[in-house]
């Protein structure tokens, strides 16, 4: 039960940083699997996208990316994944920041991560529902944000 409540606490913390960024940065929030927000001329937007994939071994992986249509500053990728049911932490990982860059990209990948849902088996997730997070970061002079999740 206790590992339930710090995980919720957990989403909601960092669903509450996400809405704050918002509010400072004047980021977009997506509730979708990808989302676009303007930035000022020369670079016109800042894209993220977050999707599962299947790999030929059976096992899910998530892919966050960031882009922009002319190198920024700074770039960056964040890329959290939760059980569906639940809402429980599995694993995240980051770009980190990528310098004068058009993109950035981060990935989840399942492959020897034990299953809490099936006995702890290394299945690959396969049966299980994910829910990833993605956080699309770039820095000019400004900061900017586009928050996208997905199921899978």
């Amino acid at each position: 039960m206790r590992k339930h409540i710090k995980a919720i606490r957990k989403l909601l913390s960092c669903l509450m940083a996400a809405c704050f960024t918002v509010m400072l940065f004047g980021g977009k929030s997506f509730a979708k699997p990808s989302g676009e927000t303007p930035l000022p001329s020369p670079y016109d937007w800042l894209k993220g996208e977050v999707k599962f994939y299947v790999r030929d071994d059976n096992t899910k992986f998530a892919l966050g990316t960031a882009r922009t249509k002319t190198a920024v500053t700074r770039i960056r990728v964040k890329l959290e994944v939760h059980y569906t049911r639940g809402g429980a932490y599995l694993w995240s990982e980051e770009s980190g920041w990528i310098s004068q860059s058009r993109a950035a990209a981060a990935e989840v990948d399942t492959y020897n991560v034990p299953n809490a849902q099936n006995n702890n088996l290394r299945d690959g997730f396969i049966g299980t529902s994910l829910t990833a997070y993605s956080t699309a970061d770039a820095i000019i002079t400004n900061a900017y944000a586009v928050y996208t999740s997905t199921t899978g």
